[in-house]
């Protein structure tokens, strides 16, 4: 829902509303006979998409979501693909699972997020998803540059897009505009994956802005 464009009919700036106003005008946008007099708004204005957090369905998870974008930034490989034992350097990235081998991998989960609670007029529900992106790796200086570097490269995120197959269709492909990670720590240590081991952990929390993009 175009937020904006209901605060303006609420205060009398406008009188009437199209699918057009919408914040990303899509042909899935509806208006029908939206209008403000008297104090009271009538008629519905549905859009698709907005800026503000998650709206709508989202066909996978937060996780999922920022960990093709990763991959697809070269941070490591799906590591959906590896078989057996993955290529040295590869850094395999995992969702919410951190397999024993190899040493140096990515962990992408969904974690605790953050709700601003319903628009006043629309009653629409918007929420920003929490992922945590964590990095084990064989020695304490490899875990933290490479924790580093995604930190870095998530605080530049602005509108980039991720296209992944829905599995259940078998061939359709849904596209997302991340149109920011924001980091809610700097990158922390976790220490030793295990007593007995010299494998190190770091991790980074952050919340996502996410919207179904460009899609038929």
């Amino acid at each position: 829902m175009a937020y904006d464009v209901i605060a303006a009919l609420s205060m009398g700036l406008v009188t009437d509303a199209t699918a057009d106003d919408c914040d990303y005008p899509s042909p899935e946008d509806v208006a029908d006979g939206v209008s403000y007099a008297n104090g009271t708004l009538t008629g519905t204005l549905t859009c698709t998409d907005t800026a503000y957090g998650v709206e709508g369905e989202l066909y996978h998870s937060p996780a999922r979501i920022v960990a093709e974008l990763l991959i697809s930034a070269g941070f490591g490989i799906d590591g959906q693909d590896v078989v057996g034992d993955a290529p040295a350097g590869s850094w395999p990235i995992y969702i919410g699972r951190e397999p024993d081998r190899p040493d140096d991998i990515i962990k992408v989960s969904n974690t605790v997020g953050r709700s601003f609670g319903d628009t006043m007029v629309s009653k629409i529900h918007h929420e920003n998803p929490g992922i945590q992106i964590m990095i084990r790796a064989r020695n304490e200086e490899r875990g933290y540059l490479k924790s580093r570097a995604i930190a870095t490269f998530i605080d530049q995120v602005n509108n980039n897009l991720v296209t992944i197959t829905r599995e259940e269709s078998g061939s359709a492909e849904i596209t997302y505009s991340l149109h920011a990670i924001n980091r809610e720590s700097n990158v922390f240590a976790l220490g030793f994956d295990t007593p007995m081991s010299k494998r190190q952990l770091f991790a980074v929390n952050a919340t996502c802005t996410i919207r179904l993009c460009c899609n038929d």
